[in-house]
């Protein structure tokens, strides 16, 4: 069963249930809770000047100091050695939980690259070499909300405060190599940083004729993680018009990790009370990227370029996010006039699962002037999650992207700026005191991309 909207009352849920069943106290587990809403969707970031403002249908066209990320084998067909100072995007979210009447928001500023291409590094015309820092992977939303639904001494009220920050960071080293023919080969050797961060707090009374039942929990869960990958490309003109291109990626191999968990949490029932405690500063945080495979066809004509991209990502059987070994404590009132009771409890780990995705990319441009100094470029792409019916963290939601720009050059400066509009929605879990039910989530994302670059 997929879990995106698990709010910390999963925590007052399993401390309810404790407080009923608090003689079998330990044959219990609490199930600590999953994050907010966090989008792991691996092709929603535009990255560089030409790739991303064409929807990164870039696999077989790449010839830029970005092509380390899109192809290897494309810093072979660049003629000029080159340095991109800034691209990126800056990001406005939507976040709409229908469960909750208040929308979810997010701006950030996302530099995407910083990215160098060395033309004939050791003298030799077959070589060149590029280095590049990326972000490919950028999530920051944030969401408050009340919901009141008392009507005169019965019904609930629940507070919601959240945040949430997932993004990924890649630099690698590449190498292409080309003899002038048809054919270009390239690898690259990359480092890639992974980091997650979630806070949210949620407070719940519950109103009726027997009582007063409330609860009120907050949590903190953090995760870094260093990688190794590599990336094999290659390109091959099968005429003037019609260019190929395919990269091979691998998984990440860990080098280093770190997390952190934390949960706090108190119910009370009208005739008793429950306190719950988790502090894991050494938690177990683990995150596997896919292996990767992408095939390209482009139609090359003298002021008209399209290309179709076709984007193969394996999955992930069901594994252990955040793991640990240590275990709450929890704290419940016992009968009248006895101390009350303290127990350490099982924490369950918390579940991730990645299914095998298949992503399509069409991007091109039209050459505006006879100098071909101004482009105007277009895209299309689909975002699919990668989410298996086993996850309890991330949110599957689908994403499609549109992006349009333009783009302008002298004879050592290059530069361009456009606009993205990705949408998605999905029906995930909604988890309350007083019930268990789903929600409509929307979500709508407007980025404005940017660009400038230096030729040698």
């Amino acid at each position: 069963m997929r879990s995106a909207v698990r709010f910390p009352a999963r925590v007052v849920l399993s401390l309810l249930g404790f407080l009923a069943l608090a003689p079998r106290l330990s044959a219990q587990t609490v199930d600590l809770p999953p994050s907010n809403v966090v989008l792991p969707n691996y092709d929603s970031l535009p990255i560089g000047q030409t790739g991303g403002l064409q929807a990164g249908a870039y696999v077989a066209r790449a010839k830029d100091d970005t092509s380390n990320w899109y192809n290897p084998a494309g810093l072979s067909r660049s003629d000029t050695s080159s340095i991109s100072t800034s691209a990126g995007t800056y990001q406005l979210l939507s976040l709409d939980i229908e469960a909750l009447p208040e929308k979810g928001t997010g701006t950030q500023q996302v530099p995407a690259l910083l990215g160098i291409l060395v033309k004939k590094p050791w003298g030799d015309e077959r070589w060149n070499a590029g280095i590049l820092l990326v972000r490919t992977n950028s999530w920051l939303q944030e969401t408050d909300a009340e919901l009141n639904r008392l009507v005169g001494n019965t019904g609930d009220l629940l507070t919601y405060s959240s945040d949430s920050y997932f993004q990924r960071v890649e630099g690698s080293l590449g190498l292409s190599y080309s003899d002038g023919g048809p054919w270009r080969f390239g690898a690259a050797l990359s480092g890639v940083y992974t980091y997650l961060r979630t806070v949210q707090s949620t407070s719940e009374s519950v109103v009726a004729d027997t009582g007063l039942s409330a609860a009120q929990s907050a949590g903190r869960q953090t995760g870094s993680l260093g990688q190794g990958r590599v990336a094999v490309g290659v390109q091959y003109d099968l005429s003037p018009e019609i260019q190929l291109g395919a990269l091979v990626r691998t998984p990440g191999f860990t080098v280093v990790r770190n997390g952190t968990y934390t949960v706090d949490a108190i119910a009370t029932l009208p005739e008793a009370t429950a306190t719950l405690s988790f502090f894991d500063q050494d938690i177990r945080f683990n995150y596997k990227l896919p292996f990767e495979v992408v095939a390209g066809a482009a139609y090359v004509r003298d002021r008209f370029e399209l290309e179709l991209d076709v984007k193969f990502y394996t999955g992930n059987s069901a594994y252990n996010l955040f793991e640990t070994q240590k275990q709450a404590t929890l704290i419940n009132t016992g009968t009248p006039g006895t101390p009350p009771i303290v127990t350490l409890v099982p924490v369950s780990n918390i579940v991730t699962d990645a299914s095998a995705i298949v992503n399509v990319a069409v991007g091109g441009h039209f050459t505006l002037t006879q100098n071909k100094a101004w482009k105007l470029h277009f895209g299309f792409n689909t975002d699919m999650s990668p989410l298996g019916d086993e996850d309890q963290f991330f949110a599957p939601v689908d994403l499609y992207s549109f992006r349009v720009g333009v783009s302008g050059e002298t004879q050592h400066f290059v530069g361009s700026l456009g606009i993205q509009y990705a949408f998605g929605s999905a029906t995930v879990p909604f988890e309350r005191i007083a019930e268990q039910t789903t929600s409509e989530v929307n979500v709508h994302s407007l980025g404005f991309l940017y660009s400038l670059g230096y030729r040698f």
